[in-house]
């Protein structure tokens, strides 16, 4: 069941270019849509890149989603630190005062490592993402603070390894397998 929380895994068959092989941490799910953000695509490069007085260097940006992609985002475990942070579960949070976070990292209060950046962000209208999933577009499995933590470009393939035996063969196929 669809709920903010949740993590979204793309089928294997997805052939969309801009999804294909993700893991996406879904923030928001509501009358008005959804929103989240992939875990599994790092970019290279960092947000010193996109934010010329950051406090830190070499700290990876990731492609979130195609939407406002002039937009840095962050998702976090700071919720009681950092003013109109938005609760997604399991003491994840994205957004908040980018002023407080700064002066956080600054202050040596909060580590940079718990904190995960993100070009841009995946969005859906209403219904679209339920339209997605009678589609077959996505699976769907719980959150775990292992999925946010694991920077891997192969957490897509440990989820599926995971999940089911007729999912497994996928893991290892060729990501054009449509070529072969």
């Amino acid at each position: 069941m669809l709920s903010k929380g949740k993590i979204l895994i793309a089928e294997p068959t997805m052939l969309d270019s801009t999804f294909n092989r993700t893991v996406v941490l879904l923030c928001e799910y509501n009358n008005k849509g959804s929103l989240g953000f992939v875990l599994n695509k790092k970019l290279n490069i960092t947000v010193q890149d996109t934010i010329a007085k950051f406090p830190i260097s070499n700290v990876p940006v990731f492609f979130g989603g195609p939407v406002q992609l002039d937009n840095l985002f962050f998702i976090h475990p700071y919720g009681n630190l950092l003013n109109d942070s938005k609760h997604i579960g399991k003491e994840i949070y994205w957004g908040g005062d980018y002023q407080q976070l700064r002066t956080l990292l600054i202050d040596e209060i909060i580590d940079i490592n718990k904190i995960k950046f993100f070009i841009g962000y995946s969005g859906w209208n209403f219904g679209q993402l339920d339209a997605e999933m009678e589609e077959n577009s996505w699976l769907i499995k719980d959150f775990s603070t292992n999925d946010f933590y694991n920077d891997s470009s192969l957490l897509w393939r440990e989820h599926l390894i995971k999940m089911d035996d007729k999912l497994k063969i996928w893991a290892n196929a060729p990501k054009h397998y449509t070529l072969n």
